[in-house]
């Protein structure tokens, strides 16, 4: 009798793994994440240590000083009009001569020396308000420039011709702050620069009696420029 093969054990079924939690997966991607981030950050922070050039602070330039000019008439004389109300300042080696035949007039010479002699002699710088002959008086509220067109139109005394035929207008100026003309030309001794302004309806000349060679510059200009600078109404 054939012995009885032994029954086989018994079959073990295949055990399935239980899926993880999700939790466990989230924590798994944040950590993995963060992770990333750091190392990102730190890599951009190492590249600009190792890359990047120091930057260059600009110097700052010195400021300069500027110092302010001195007024070279600070210390010069001064004329003073109390009847007409005005002063002006003049160097200190020019000088007040007595006019007899306009008293009322600021007569006033530049030094005579040896190589001036032959024109300062006949130079003079006179301011007067309405005392030459030819002199026109404004009119109420009149401005410079009604004026002007007036005394262009006017005769001259000494050459029987207009004014405006033996004065050249040059430009406009303030004078204390006043709208003032500045005319050139003339005739006989009343040649040279003459400016022209108004202060209460009165009509002031200022003359600088001086002469030119071939045009610019007149004889003591400069000086005549820083003349009417100082020049003040007092009223």
């Amino acid at each position: 009798m054939d012995p009885v093969p032994p029954a086989p054990p018994p079959s073990t079924p295949p055990v399935t793994p239980l899926p993880e939690p999700k939790s466990k997966i989230w924590k798994w991607i944040l950590g993995g994440i963060l992770l990333l981030g750091v190392g990102i950050v730190t890599g951009v922070f190492l590249g600009k240590q190792l890359y990047s050039k120091p930057v260059l602070q600009p110097t700052p330039s010195p400021v300069a000083e500027t110092t302010p000019s001195p007024d070279p008439t600070a210390n010069w004389k001064t004329y003073k009009d109390e009847k007409y109300k005005y002063e002006f300042r003049y160097p200190n080696d020019w000088n007040l001569v007595e006019n007899k035949f306009y008293p009322e007039m600021a007569f006033i010479k530049p030094p005579s020396t040896t190589e001036l002699e032959n024109l300062a002699k006949n130079t003079s710088l006179t301011a007067n308000i309405n005392t030459t002959p030819n002199f026109l008086s404004a009119a109420p509220n009149q401005s410079i420039d009604q004026f002007m067109e007036i005394f262009y139109q006017s005769t001259n005394p000494a050459t029987g011709t207009l004014e405006k035929d033996v004065f050249k207008f040059d430009k406009t100026i303030s004078i204390n702050g006043r709208k003032a003309w500045v005319i050139t030309g003339g005739c006989c001794v009343d040649y040279g620069i003459h400016v022209f302004v108004i202060n209460n309806g009165a009509v002031m000349r200022i003359t600088l009696n001086t002469y030119t060679d071939k045009g610019r510059p007149w004889m003591f200009e400069e000086v005549f420029d820083q003349i009417l600078s100082t020049f003040q109404f007092t009223d």
